[in-house]
This record gives structure tokens, sequence and C-alpha cells, in this order.
């Protein structure tokens, strides 16, 4: 947190700079002097610039030895490249209210060198940040210099591979097992020109593990650093191309996850479409189905209960997302709800995020989520709670009851929650029936 004098000095400064930097925030772009360096024109001045690919859902604020330089860098963008003395400096960014996202980089700048440094978001929410060298010497003509950073905390463990348009998956990828916060060692030389991107699960090669699939052009004699970045579902990826003395390319996902869970009453088939892309049958209903990438964008998603077709609005899948098509009420009368399901790890490494959906067509009340006896989450009929972070633990209790009365819906004894994983509790149907016969009572593991 930014100490009193300090937020007050910032509050200043904000002010000041929405003028000061009025038509010169192009990131990337220009040259902005330090005002503490009186001889900002010699060799011992150094330049850097700051890539915003953190997860802050806004802008953020850069500050550099605490003194605010530019607001409002976009996700995705750099800031200008700022001139500063050879010194020890240290570079921040903050939200839209002045916290700083914790780490601050305090890094030793060189006479002559030229720095980016890549602002990512790692374990517990704390901002950490990647130093390319702007100044990496070029190869030959029809080759690049590429260096992989994997900076998408949420989707675990990758492998990347970068391959011609046409060619299929193979086991031998670019760079492969590669965690969170981790990536190649210096720079690799690979050809230059058009490439296919692929990003997957480490140590697979199906399509239902693909996390990014796009195309990226790779310039000759030239240096570029391949930075995969996070998607707001958790499990897919963008990614950034970074270039020296360039404006951010930014290589968004064109799919997101979709899949069907149906709270209809027992032995009702549903089936479901979305942008041209059959999602798995649901043999019946009540039911969960699994996740399928399907094209981003927006359409009327295609349902049939029974054999009728329910008329549905168009919805937008966003790029990067994980979604759940929800359908409940009666068969005369069902309807669709479509959920943006968090699928990101906890934030920190020993704990597990659940949430509970809400599926009973006999139950009105709101629910309660407990997990080892204590209160965890709450959902209302038809709906997703929110997701709780909790402890992991092994031979633990989650159940689930109406608040109000404290009556029991549901009880699990013995389950072992991982540390790291996601999970969801499924209630669908008709709490006055048997499981497996009009009730489906299911804890599922996300990730």
């Amino acid at each position: 947190m930014l100490h009193s004098p300090l937020s007050r000095r910032l509050w200043a400064l904000r002010t000041a700079a929405g003028l000061l930097l009025l038509g010169s925030l192009l990131g990337g772009c220009g040259t902005k002097e330090d005002p503490d360096d009186n001889d900002s024109g010699s060799s011992n001045t150094a330049t850097v610039r700051v890539v915003n690919a953190t997860t802050q859902r806004t802008a953020v604020d850069l500050l550099i030895d605490e003194q605010l330089r530019e607001t409002a860098i976009a996700r995705d963008a750099a800031s200008a490249t700022y001139r500063v003395s050879a010194s020890s400096h240290t570079i921040a960014l903050t939200n839209s209210s002045g916290t700083t996202l914790t780490d601050v980089s305090t890094t030793t700048y060189t006479a002559g060198s030229s720095t980016t440094l890549v602002a990512w978001t790692g374990d517990n929410n704390t901002v950490k940040y990647l130093s390319l060298n702007d100044l990496e010497a070029a190869p030959a003509s029809g080759r690049t210099k590429l260096r992989v950073f994997h900076a998408a905390r949420d989707a675990g463990t990758l492998d990347v591979h970068l391959t011609p348009a046409t060619e299929t998956l193979g086991d031998a990828p670019l760079l492969g097992n590669v965690t969170p916060g981790n990536g190649s060692t210096g720079f690799s030389t690979v050809n230059a020109g058009s490439h296919r991107l692929r990003v997957l699960r480490a140590g697979s090669v199906l399509d239902s593990d693909v996390r990014l699939d796009t195309t990226l052009t790779l310039p000759s004699a030239g240096v570029a650093a391949l930075v995969i970045t996070p998607s707001s579902g958790g499990v897919l990826t963008h990614a950034l191309l970074l270039q020296p003395d360039k404006a951010v390319t930014a290589l968004t996902n064109k799919q997101a996850r979709v899949r069907v869970v149906s709270a209809l009453p027992s032995n009702q088939a549903v089936t479901a479409s979305f942008n041209s892309t059959t999602l798995p049958l649901l043999g019946s209903s009540p039911a969960v189905g699994g996740y399928t990438l399907v094209p981003a964008g927006t359409s009327a998603p295609q349902l049939t209960v029974s054999g009728t077709t329910l008329t549905t609005e168009p919805w937008t899948a966003a790029a990067g997302s994980d979604n759940t098509l929800f359908v409940w009420g009666t068969v005369a009368a069902a309807q669709l709800k479509v959920f943006s399901d968090d699928n990101r790890l906890p934030t920190s490494a020993s704990a597990s995020r659940i949430r509970l959906l809400h599926g009973l067509g006999d139950v009105v009340a709101e629910l309660g989520l407990d997990v080892a006896g204590s209160r965890a989450t709450n959902a209302s009929q038809g709906a997703f709670s929110a997701v709780a972070q909790v402890s992991a633990a092994t031979d633990t209790t989650v159940s689930v009851t109406q608040p109000t009365t404290a009556t029991s819906v549901y009880q699990l004894t013995g389950k072992t929650l991982d540390a790291g994983a996601v999970y969801s509790v499924f209630l669908l149907g008709d709490s006055r029936q048997t499981t497996g016969n009009g009730l489906l009572s299911t804890v599922v593991k996300e990730r």
C-alpha cells in the first residue's frame, strides 16, 4: 500500500500528469526524459519502457522512483520509453485508486542500455517483472532471435509449439513443460516469416488441450519476445509479441470454451451448439457436459430439449473465456441462462477454489455451501455462487444447507480438495428424488 505522504503527492501528480502527458501516451512511441537527469543526451543515460501484461482489468499507472510518469496504460500495451540516468531506479505500477501493485522492480541501468520490463501477475496477485534487453544483437537475414516467457499463471504448465501453418502437432514442442514465470534461457534463433503458434497443456497434442492457436510473423534479422498471457477464464491463454522500439502486437485467442449443464427433470435429452460447433451430447438430464472449444464471438445458442427447439437470444462468448449454458425449469417452459465461469487457479498454491450451482427446481430458497463446517459461499436458485478460496484439505466435509432453516440438502464426507484445484458443486433437478433418478448431486474438479 502507498504511504499517506506518497498518496497525497500522487493525488497532485495525477492531476498534473493528465496535462503533461496529453498527446504523448502512445505505447512504445517516443522517448521522455528523466526530469532528474541533467545530462539526458549523454552516454550516462539508459532507456526503459514497461509493458502491462498483468491481470488487472483496468489500466495501470506508472511510477519511476515514486514519481508518477504515465497514467492509464492499458492491458497488452506499452508505456512510452523513458530516458533515465545510468543508476538504480525503482519501477512500480498502481491501479486506478493509487494502490501499488506489488512487487516493485529495483534495477541498476547501465549507461547506453535499453530495457523493456514486462509486468505480469504471479502467485498471490503479486506483480513481477521480466527484463528484456532491447539491444540484443540481431541474427542473420532470414532468421529471428526469439525468447519465450510464460506469464499466464492460471493456465498451469504449458508446451509451446511453433510450426509452419499446415504442419500437424508433434511431440517435440519448441519449448516444453514451461511453468509460469519461466521460459527459454535467453534467445533461440528460428526462421523468420509466418508461423503457427499453438500453446497446449504440457505433454498433450490433443485438440481439446489447445490453449491458444494463432499465427504470427517473425521479423527477418530481428529480435522478438513471445509472452504467453492470461485469459479471463483461466484455462485458455493469449500472447504478446514484443520487438524493440515497436508497439506491442497482441495475439488474442480466437476461441472460447463452452459447456452445457441441464437441471431439467429426468430423461430429457438436451442437444446444443454454438457458433456452428456442436457441444457434447448430454445423455439424459440432469447432467453436466464437458467444455468444448468454440469460435469466440456473438451467436444465438442452438438448443433442443427432447426434440423441441428453444428460442434463445444472441450471446457473446468472449475470447479466452469459459462459459456454461445452463438449461433449467420445466420441460414445457425450459429456460436458458449463460454464465461466464471463473476457472482461474487459487491465488495461493496451498489453497483450493470452490463454487455452487443451485439448480434444484423444488428449492426456491438460497443455498449455502460449507467446507469443513464453515460457510464458503451462497447461491440463489438458478445461479452459480461466487467462487470461494478455501484451504486445501484431505478427508474434509462439503455440505449444502438452506441458511434460513439450516436444513441439510447435500453432504459429502471424506472429500479431498487438492491444492491448486478448482471445484464446482452441482445440485441439479429435484431434491425430493434420488440421485440418478431426477437428482444430480456431484462435485466436479474443473481443473
